[in-house]
């Protein structure tokens, strides 16, 4: 309060040095303005000496210094300590704030944890969408069974990917891959391993629901190129340096991914490595997935390695893969094939046919004895995939007409019910009218319920204690002296006023002059009826007024921003305010438009700190959106 008295009396001792004639010839301009707290005026530059006070500050072209005069000296200073005063009240009170708020400091924890794990729960959710996975199951023997898994990062692309289902179990904890070049061997590995891996962490896999796996301690993947010239280590040495680092894992909480094992040297002597190292992780007991070419690894394995063949097809009529796993079969690379099909000449093929070693012959002959057996399997198991979807089909149709028939039964059965009630109606009805027969029509209507229409809330509340218990801050009412719906704000206070929000205005009314809402209807009426009671003709023709006072309330002032730069809008906008200011303006409206927006942020930069202005509010989508700002000045 002390704070704006001092305001409204330094502004009005300047405003008599600016009105003097005395100061024309030394004022650059009349008005008065705020810099670094302090109000000063402007002075030309050179004539500073002509008035006693001090200099805060200069224009940017030197033309204009902004001095204070000695008699605004002293209660610019008492305004700066009220000003020191009102911080330190403030810093007082956000201190008790904050050591209030510290007491409910395991609270917001707790409450962040939750959000926190909400957060993951939800993003778990959404990424499962994406995939179209599910939650696996930690299987308790030991065992894998991923139901038609496919790579999660195909599926998340939108990849139509082809799923398969693969097996790890205590028979057969070992799974040779092999098949033709760009099958689908390396994509397949890395799905199991990817598997394994986000169910270690919580994340739900691309697989059908059913998948089971057990949690691991250990996934060793040995994909790729891993030579490194830094550490004199070629393809094959780091390779093998790898393999000999996963021997020390043992038992079934182990898993080994191995991408074409020894494949990067001699293919008899890699294929003799390769046995001996896929022999060992069979007598260690891990679980291991092996890719692989290299012909001897596709025959001749002892049952007791655990060791399952399993195969990526391919269509000899397409010339394609299919990416179709199939389990318990070896699959041959087919590389003159493949080599036929990118166009190497007959010449190279067929003299790399007769470089094949009998056994290599024989070996190739047996696989495609095997590789026909694998296709007549598929065409079987496509023709019963889909005499099973032909079966769901007709069952859906079966249910759908057996529903069908209930609805028109349950329908029936239902008509018939009413028409039977009916019938009973009727026949009691005309044995009451044989006994009441004597009784007259009037007798008969006396005797009816009465339909009373409920009333609306009653207009006018009678005790402040009602007004309180019917009227709770957010609940509308109605405002006769506004003639418009209000939202109550507050409770009565002390003077019995209410503070209401009508359209975008809080006004104080006395709660005894509020009513319960009125429907849309009447409230148009009322304002009709208003209106014409407030604008009517006199004795002469002419419109008078007879507005309680509405319209003061609701009076303001504009100024139109809108195609000046800023520095010459914000100049003018200083000398606009306190023009209002002096004519007690409660409420004005600057127009700035949109544009690049740079001037309405200067404006309202240039507001918040003001002392003229109270507050100020965006303008609604009836009143000019964000292009108009509304100024609340201070008393």
């Amino acid at each position: 309060e002390e704070k704006r008295k001092l305001s409204r009396e330094i502004t009005r001792t300047l405003d008599q040095i600016v009105a003097s004639r005395k100061m024309e010839n030394i004022l650059q301009d009349k008005y008065v303005t705020n810099r670094e707290g302090r109000m000063v005026i402007p002075v030309k530059s050179g004539n500073q000496h002509d008035i006693k006070g001090l200099i805060h500050d200069a224009s940017q072209s030197k033309q204009t210094v902004f001095m204070e005069p000695e008699e605004a000296v002293s209660l610019n200073n008492r305004l700066r300590e009220v000003q020191i005063l009102i911080q330190d009240e403030i810093h007082r009170i956000l201190t008790e704030l904050s050591r209030y708020l510290a007491r409910f400091q395991t609270s917001f924890v707790n409450t962040d944890t939750s959000l926190l794990e909400s957060s993951i729960a939800f993003a778990k959710a959404e990424f499962n969408l994406r995939i179209r996975g599910s939650v696996p199951k930690f299987s308790q023997n030991e065992s894998f069974s991923l139901i038609d898994l496919r790579h999660p990062l195909l599926v998340y692309q939108g990849v139509d990917v082809v799923p398969n289902s693969v097996t790890l179990s205590e028979e057969f904890p070992i799974l040779l891959l092999s098949g033709p070049n760009a099958g689908g061997k390396t994509v397949l590995l890395k799905a199991i391993g990817l598997a394994a891996q986000m169910a270690r962490c919580g994340l739900p896999i691309a697989s059908a629901e059913g998948s089971s796996l057990p949690f691991l301690e250990n996934l060793d993947a040995i994909v790729g190129d891993l030579q490194s010239v830094g550490e004199n280590l070629s393809s094959f040495s780091s390779h093998i340096a790898r393999l000999t680092y996963a021997l020390k894992h043992k038992g079934r909480k182990n898993l080994i991914l191995v991408d074409e094992i020894c494949g990067a040297t001699d293919p008899e002597e890699g294929a003799a490595l390769a046995r001996s190292f896929i022999e060992n992780f069979g007598e260690q007991g891990v679980f291991a997935v092996v890719t692989s070419h290299l012909g001897p690894l596709k025959e001749k394995w002892d049952l007791r390695t655990g060791l399952r063949h399993g195969s990526l097809e391919f269509n000899p009529k397409s010339g394609k893969p299919t990416f179709q796993l199939l389990l318990g079969f070896p699959g041959r690379s087919l590389a003159l094939t493949l080599a036929e099909s990118m166009g190497v000449p007959d010449l190279i093929l067929n003299r790399a046919r007769s470089y094949l070693s009998p056994e290599s012959q024989r070996q190739s002959r047996d696989l495609g004895e095997i590789q026909d057996l694998k296709v007549q399997l598929l065409e079987l198991k496509t023709h019963a995939q889909a005499d099973r979807a032909d079966a769901a089909k007709a069952k859906e149709q079966y249910l759908g007409l057996v529903s069908k028939f209930r609805e028109q039964r349950d329908r029936w059965m239902q008509k018939a019910i009413e028409k039977t009630d009916k019938k009973i109606e009727s026949l009691i009805e005309e044995a009451g009218q044989q006994r009441i027969r004597d009784r007259s029509l009037q007798d008969i209507k006396a005797d009816l319920p009465e339909i009373i229409r409920a009333r609306p809330l009653a207009s006018k509340i009678q005790t402040l204690e009602e007004f309180k218990s019917l009227f709770k801050p957010g609940t509308p009412a109605y405002s006769p002296r506004l003639g418009r719906q209000v939202i109550i704000q507050s409770d009565p206070d002390s003077k019995g006023q209410v503070l209401v929000l009508a359209d975008s205005m809080r006004i104080q009314v006395p709660w005894h002059g509020l009513s319960a809402p009125v429907p849309a209807s009447n409230d148009l009426g009322e304002r009709v009826i208003r209106r014409q009671s407030m604008s009517g003709s006199g004795a002469n023709g002419t419109s008078t007024s007879t507005s309680s006072g509405l319209t003061d309330e609701l009076e303001f002032c504009s100024l139109d921003l809108r195609g000046k730069r800023v520095d010459e809008a914000l100049s003018h906008l200083e000398k606009w305010l306190d023009q209002c200011l002096r004519k007690q303006k409660d409420r004005v409206k600057i127009i700035h438009g949109f544009g690049t927006e740079q001037l309405k942020k200067s404006v309202r930069q240039y507001l918040s700190k003001s002392d003229y202005v109270q507050r100020w509010d965006a303008g609604d989508q009836t009143g000019g959106g964000d292009g108009v700002t509304w100024v609340y000045l201070a008393d």
